[in-house]
């Protein structure tokens, strides 16, 4: 697991009293960022915390040539009808928008039969992923009846149920006019997904009798919250006037390849001079994340005064 960047805020709280400085506790905050995936047959999903990846189809043109990484559609290569919004009849895979704003769509017909939209993904974190958070609009772009996406997982999540991103479309409206019928729709799923296993998700057009509706995927993302942290910390529980206090900080959590950290350190200013700190990489020994300056290191510092 990549988890390249951590910023972490400490908020260190001491008491005074009859001149002595007591450590009351500590409170961590972390916050993630995420380098971008590199695009492949399968989408190499390679942090397992925070949005693990999104897409917003507006590179999307109709064709298959521009259909993003990761992504098909059942239809056949000349069923891709290029970009439109709505007004064509043509049944197959359109790029529902327009002004450089797309969708993936699908207009289901007796020659196309149902049309399925996939994405697939593959874990590299090196670790499980353990939940997930999957959302994306869901556009129609041409009215008919109420037909529209049945919703399953495939590979690692071919057994859990997506039904909460299932959505019927409506039969009556504007063709091309998708505020009426735009939605956003969100699921939160346990992963249990292992390293180097595949996943993904699908996305099948529902018949409905009569002609069918032109409809879309868009804003699609899929997210990990990231796991709880426990920060412990040791050191003195009281210090005399003008005495230097180390205190020592150690990180536990789930995680076993975090690569560094950055902080910041909030105090009573009135009470404390904040003197150094060393550069307070996570390393740590047998797989527990440790505060230090380097992989061989058990422990980090805050070196604080009472003044």
């Amino acid at each position: 697991m990549n988890c390249n960047l951590y910023t972490a805020v400490f908020n260190t709280e001491f008491s005074h009293r009859v001149g002595r400085t007591l450590l009351s506790g500590f409170v961590m905050t972390l916050a993630m960022l995420f380098p971008a995936f590199t695009a492949e047959a399968q989408v190499s999903i390679t942090t397992a915390c925070g949005t693990l990846y999104s897409q917003d189809f507006d590179a999307y043109l109709g064709t298959s040539a521009t259909v993003p990484a990761g992504w098909s559609s059942s239809v056949s290569a000349a069923q891709y009808q290029g970009t439109g919004t709505g007004t064509g009849t043509a049944g197959g895979a359109w790029a529902y928008g327009s002004g450089g704003e797309y969708s993936f769509g699908s207009l289901r017909s007796g020659s196309t039969g149902n049309i399925t939209s996939s994405v697939s993904f593959v874990n590299n974190t090196g670790g499980t992923i353990n939940q997930l958070v999957i959302s994306y609009d869901f556009e129609q772009w041409r009215y008919a009846n109420t037909s529209g996406f049945t919703v399953t997982g495939t590979g690692a999540l071919g057994a859990v149920s997506l039904s909460g991103l299932d959505q019927n479309g409506v039969a009556v409206g504007t063709n091309g006019t998708v505020s009426v019928t735009s939605k956003s729709l969100t699921v939160t799923i346990p992963g249990g997904i292992a390293d180097g296993v595949a996943f993904g998700i699908q996305w099948v057009t529902t018949d409905v009798t009569g002609a069918d509706n032109g409809i879309a995927i868009d804003n699609f993302s899929i997210a990990a919250p990231p796991p709880t942290l426990t920060l412990t910390a040791s050191a003195p529980s009281t210090a005399t006037c003008g005495d230097i206090i180390d205190v020592e900080i150690k990180v536990s959590s789930s995680f076993t390849a975090i690569s560094s950290l950055q902080y910041s350190v909030e105090w009573d200013e009135t009470k404390l001079m904040y003197i150094s700190s060393n550069g307070l990489e996570i390393g740590g020994i047998g797989g527990d994340p440790i505060i230090g300056d380097g992989d061989a290191l058990t422990q980090g510092e805050l070196i604080y005064v009472w003044f």
